[in-house]
C-alpha cells in the first residue's frame, strides 16, 4: 500500500477506500536570550505563537550603584516589562536587564526653627552637608546637623556624608552667647 501525502486543502480522487492519517509538524522554534551588562545570561528555545513569560532577575550581576528597573525586549531602548510579564514570541528575540542608579532621599527637619529645605535626591554615596536655611528660634543660632533625630550623630555642614538609605537630618541650634556685662561694643 502507497501513502500519499497531501496537504491541507488538496482535492483527490476517491477509487477505493481511503484512510485519513493527520501529521502534526511541530511548529517551528526559536531563541529566546537574555543580556545583562553585555553578556548573555540565559536562553530558551520557544515554539512560535508561544506566550513567553519573563524571567525573574534575582541572581543577576548587579552593576555598583544600581538597582534592576526592567527587561527591555529586542534592545536596551526597547519596550520595558516587568519579570513574570508576558510575551508572544513571534521571531528570534533579545531581552535585555535595564539598570538604573539607586536613590535615596535626603530631607530636613527645622527641629523648632521655621522655614523649609526641599528633600534632596541623591545617588548611593557622598553627600556634603549644605548650610542651614532654616530661620533658627528666638535667641539661637544654628549649630550642625544631627542624623535621624534631634539627639542622632552630628555633623558640621560641609561634612560628606555617606548615604546608604533615605535619611533626615535635624536642626541643631544652639543659644546665641551673650555678651559678658561691663564689656561694650565699638564699632569704627
Amino acid at each position: 500500500t502507497e501513502i500519499a501525502q497531501k496537504k491541507a486543502g488538496e482535492t483527490i480522487t476517491v477509487t477505493s477506500n481511503v484512510y485519513a492519517i493527520a501529521m502534526w509538524k511541530n511548529a517551528p522554534t526559536v531563541t529566546v536570550s537574555y543580556y545583562s551588562i553585555g553578556n548573555i545570561v540565559d536562553s530558551d528555545t520557544v515554539a512560535v505563537g508561544t506566550q513567553y513569560t519573563l524571567m525573574n532577575a534575582q541572581g543577576l550581576e548587579v552593576p555598583s550603584g544600581k538597582k534592576f528597573k526592567a527587561w527591555a525586549i529586542g534592545g536596551l531602548g526597547g519596550e520595558q516589562k516587568q519579570p513574570g510579564d508576558e510575551i508572544t514570541i513571534t521571531e528570534e528575540t533579545y531581552i535585555y536587564a535595564v539598570w538604573e542608579d539607586i536613590t535615596y532621599t535626603v530631607s530636613f527637619n527645622a527641629n523648632g526653627g521655621t522655614g523649609s529645605m526641599l528633600d534632596e535626591t541623591e545617588q548611593l554615596g557622598g553627600y556634603v552637608l549644605p548650610e542651614c536655611t532654616f530661620t533658627a528660634p528666638t535667641g539661637k543660632q544654628f549649630k550642625c546637623w544631627a542624623e535621624g533625630s534631634a539627639s542622632g550623630t552630628q555633623y558640621n555642614v560641609g561634612y560628606e556624608y555617606d548615604v546608604t538609605a533615605n535619611v533626615t537630618f535635624y536642626a541643631v541650634w544652639e543659644d546665641i552667647p551673650a555678651v559678658p556685662t561691663g564689656l561694650t561694643a565699638s564699632y569704627n
